[in-house]
């Protein structure tokens, strides 16, 4: 076997058996992952083509998000928005096979949505974020949603339940929802602010998942940024990861 010279150049440890021929590598540790391996997908308006936004996570199985109607992109890179007219004929979907309905449900176990989503100053309404209402036959079947509503993040049950003014949506910035059993937990990633309510852990929810349109009305969502989720709970490190990225979009 050649002997190998080691030579350093621009912060790189170059090995070379001769003048004509070397293998470079970078020292350090491993480039910190973009987003978790096992989320089960993320939704960016910047990867919307028309009919669908196909969903990044590589390997996962969860499927891409659907078009219904007319929606518009705006913007680009890292700003890349989608908007609906504030109609509810125009909405994103995802039928979701029972597994995934049940992991969403989370009633044994922990599911972790991340938000990126605006309601504007000019828009008063509710519009879904994240709905599973009035798609299995025409029944109220939600229990839970997350939606905006005037302005504010809403984790919304049969009660009717707000985050408040902590949660506001006129700000351009990444929320973390938690669900487990009875406990639903919302956080502002900007100064992790937490707010909390408990509910029952009977989930009769429709087995589509929207945004924009949440049934009846509510259709007001002003800007659609980025959706993830994870069939888990996350670390603190991971928060940073994912609000970066759907802040970022990849760009």
């Amino acid at each position: 076997m050649a002997n190998l010279y080691k030579l350093q150049f621009n912060n790189r440890t170059i090995l070379t058996p001769s003048r004509d021929s070397f293998v470079a590598f970078t020292e350090g540790e491993p480039p910190t992952p973009l987003f978790p391996s096992d989320m089960d997908f993320i939704y960016l308006a910047n990867n919307f083509d028309g009919t669908k936004i196909v969903n990044i996570v590589p390997n996962s199985t969860f499927g891409d998000y659907m078009k219904s109607g007319t929606l518009t992109i705006n913007g680009t890179g890292a700003d890349t928005y989608l908007t609906n007219s504030n109609s509810g004929s125009n909405y994103l979907y995802k039928d979701l096979t029972t597994a995934q309905l049940d992991a969403m449900k989370a009633i044994n176990s922990t599911y972790t949505f991340f938000i990126r989503c605006m309601q504007t100053s000019g828009d008063n309404g509710m519009g879904g974020i994240l709905s599973w209402r009035f798609n299995n036959g025409g029944n109220d079947t939600y229990i839970y949603m997350i939606r905006a509503y005037q302005q504010q993040l809403q984790l919304h049950t049969t009660t009717g339940n707000q985050c408040g003014s902590n949660f506001s949506l006129t700000t351009d910035r990444v929320y973390k929802v938690v669900i487990n059993g009875s406990y639903f937990n919302a956080y502002n990633l900007d100064n992790n602010i937490e707010y909390s309510l408990t509910y029952s852990t009977n989930r009769s929810m429709g087995s589509q998942l929207r945004t924009f349109w949440a049934g009846n009305d509510e259709y007001n969502l002003s800007r659609f940024y980025a959706l993830a989720g994870i069939p888990r709970a996350t670390t603190a490190e991971e928060d940073i990861q994912i609000k970066e990225y759907l802040m970022s979009q990849g760009v």
